[in-house]
């Protein structure tokens, strides 16, 4: 568990300010437009950006000293840039042993993960070598040295194809989210629909909503209608009320929030995370 007191933090003209929130354990998915502070608090959490007011208490010990709370984290930033030089190997144990794994957990922990992201073949290679969706695994990998009891992923799915994201995902669900606080930045919902435990959505600098993904779908009154239209009547839908528009041969498959069907053909839908999103996003 995690406990924020009366956060904030100015960067130029953006603030962040987070009052009062308690970030429960299992994996919690950040979402919100760009400039909304995902980032910025992410850094924070990690210990990387320091707050200018406020207090952060890991795991109900407010007196836990700052090395023993780093040494409980595991982060990966956006964008991050490894070492090109190194190999697979040598960039992993570089990093287990500035996190203070000794040579028997070290050899242990790096075993299982280049057998759990496919990075067997590759140990051997330099980073500058593999592809930008073999350094993203190894960068996932990194963050997850040591068995973090808090995990940090910052749009952990760059340059990742759709059975890449999957395996991500089982990864951290089968193994690192059980009583662990795992935080993830993410553009992502379609892929995560059935995989997290809790929304966090900012905006502005401020959290919104924080809440189960049942929380999150339902909260206000959420309405998704799924039916088939002629290309000439989807100009008869307001822009902002279409969630997604799927062309075919002889009809248009829309998916559209609205209070009532709009005509008899349209069927009610579950609403997903992504729905949720939207709706937010557009202030409907």
């Amino acid at each position: 568990m995690i406990e924020i007191h009366g956060l904030s933090k100015r960067l130029n003209h953006f603030q962040l300010r987070v009052d009062h929130l308690t970030l429960a354990p299992g994996t919690t998915l950040v979402v919100g437009q760009n400039g909304a502070g995902k980032s910025t608090f992410l850094h924070i959490l990690a210990t990387v950006l320091e707050p200018d007011r406020g207090r952060i208490i890991y795991a109900h010990d407010p007196d836990c000293p700052l090395p023993l709370i780093r040494s409980k984290i595991g982060f990966l930033p956006a964008g991050i840039e490894l070492y090109q030089e190194m190999t697979v190997n040598q960039l992993l144990t570089y990093l287990a042993e500035l996190k203070g794994l000794d040579k028997a957990g070290r050899q242990n922990e790096m075993e299982k993960l280049l057998q759990l992201f496919d990075l067997e073949p590759l140990q051997n290679n330099k980073l500058k070598h593999l592809s930008q969706g073999s350094q993203q695994r190894v960068a996932i990998a990194q963050s997850l040295l040591g068995r973090p009891h808090f995990l940090f992923l910052d749009e952990p799915f760059t340059s990742l194809d759709s059975m890449e994201k999957r395996r991500v995902i089982s990864i951290l669900r089968r193994h690192y989210s059980r009583n662990r606080v795992v935080v993830v930045v993410t553009h992502d919902l379609q892929e995560w629909e059935g995989c997290c435990d809790h929304v966090l959505w900012m905006d502005e600098g401020r959290v919104r909503f924080y809440g189960s993904p049942e929380q999150w779908k339902h909260a206000d009154v959420l309405h998704v209608w799924e039916g088939k239209i002629k290309a000439e009547e989807l100009k008869l839908f307001p822009p902002a009320r279409i969630i997604r528009s799927t062309p075919s041969p002889d009809r248009i498959l829309i998916r559209v929030i609205a209070p009532q069907p709009p005509s008899p053909s349209f069927q009610p839908v579950e609403p997903t995370l992504e729905d949720a999103y939207f709706i937010r996003k557009m202030g409907l």
